[in-house]
Order: C-alpha cells, then sequence, then structure tokens
C-alpha cells in the first residue's frame, strides 16, 4: 500500500521555497521601508526625517536588490537552502 503523504524532495523543497522568496520580495521589502519611514519619525518625535538623500537612495536602491535577487534564477547554480 502506497503513502498517501510522501516528503518531498529537498531539492524541490528549496527550489520552491525560493521561488515564494522571489514573488514576496516586491511586495514584503518596500512596505517594510515604506512603513519604517512614516512611522520612525513619528515615534521618535522628530518633524522630518534626519538624512532624506540616503532615505531616497535605499528607496532607489530596491529594484537593484530585487534583480540581484532574480539574477539567481536566470544563471541557476545552487540555493543557499539546499545544502546536503
Amino acid at each position: 500500500m502506497a503513502a498517501i503523504c510522501t516528503p518531498m524532495p529537498r531539492a524541490r523543497f528549496a527550489a520552491r521555497w525560493d521561488k515564494d522568496r522571489g514573488v514576496l520580495f516586491p511586495w514584503v521589502i518596500p512596505a517594510l521601508a515604506g512603513f519604517g519611514n512614516y512611522f520612525v519619525p513619528l515615534m521618535i518625535g522628530a518633524r522630518d526625517m534626519a538624512f532624506p538623500r540616503i532615505n531616497a537612495l535605499s528607496f532607489r536602491l530596491i529594484p537593484l536588490g530585487g534583480l540581484v535577487m532574480y539574477s539567481g534564477f536566470l544563471f541557476g547554480g545552487r540555493s543557499a537552502t539546499a545544502t546536503p
């Protein structure tokens, strides 16, 4: 009799997790950055951001981080979670 629930192979699990992480990146990172930019000055009682140019630079580097992350899907290679 065959088992009803068989565990997923490690390589397949790692590949699925990497793809899920790639889907979440465009939503989670900008959302956390946006909430941080809004709430942190309110929490410390500041009237404005201390370093607005650094803040703008971090916002503009988000697409570069996504590009670097997605390049792993294009060029292949070994996943960080697929260690034997």
